[in-house]
């Protein structure tokens, strides 16, 4: 017996093989977002793809996300339901889910922006909460910890 028939017992975990060069609606998308980060970069002109409007495969969804990757922001926002922001491994790229009361996807969108609208604060919602401030620090009551 020679000494590398134990390597069949290790066990092997694998990338996928991604083959975006496929004609598939994944390259297509990817070429969309290309073109929609040099228009930001050159133009500040921010872009968005609507998942939902487009018929790719779950198989061209999974190509989408491994191509993106993840990158070092996420967040959650509960309002009406669930929404999840995701930086993409590729900056000025934001992965966006909006999700109704049941937990059903209503809408999956790729951003193009330096920063999604929906993580910046509201103009109204700030005055008000300036207002709260004010009154905070104006009132009699001391101010623990």
């Amino acid at each position: 017996m020679d000494g590398l028939s134990h390597l069949e017992s290790i066990p092997i975990d694998t990338e996928p093989f991604i083959d975006i060069n496929d004609g598939s609606g994944a390259r297509a998308i990817l070429c969309e977002i290309e073109t929609m980060l040099e228009q930001l970069l050159a133009h500040d002109e921010e872009g968005v793809i609507d998942l939902k409007t487009i018929p790719i495969s779950h198989d061209e969804y999974l190509q989408l996300q491994y191509v993106l990757g993840k990158g070092e922001l996420s967040a959650t926002i509960q309002s009406l339901g669930k929404s999840t922001v995701a930086e993409t491994a590729i900056a000025g790229v934001w992965w966006i889910t909006h999700y109704n009361e049941e937990g059903e996807v209503i809408a999956d969108l790729i951003e193009i922006t330096l920063i999604p609208d929906i993580l910046k604060s509201d103009q109204a919602d700030m005055r008000n909460s300036l207002e709260e401030l004010r009154k905070r620090i104006e009132s009699e009551q001391p101010m623990t910890l």
